[in-house]
């Protein structure tokens, strides 16, 4: 068991800030996550259309603004990445 535990704990991420060098996401990408949520996953292969069944609001919050969100630099990763505040 302790085997099994120390083997979830090293490949699966968790917490804030973890890091996976096998998965990077492009700004694009990235994107299409926050507005498509858990469906963009789905589609790329990470899950089922069954995950999605039993995921809050199907793994998506309608009215997602990805433009909203800034990135842990402080950037926009909207359409215009250089717009100042």
């Amino acid at each position: 068991m302790r085997n099994l535990a120390e083997g979830l704990f090293r490949n699966i991420p968790s917490g804030v800030g973890s890091h996976r060098k096998d998965f990077k996401l492009s700004q694009q990408d990235l994107r299409r996550v926050l507005a498509r949520g858990a469906s963009w996953a789905v589609g790329q292969g990470y899950g089922t259309g069954r995950d999605l069944e039993h995921t809050e609001e199907n793994g998506c919050l309608s009215g997602a603004q990805p433009e909203a969100v800034r990135t842990g630099l402080g950037s926009s990763i909207g359409p215009s990445t250089a717009r100042r505040s």
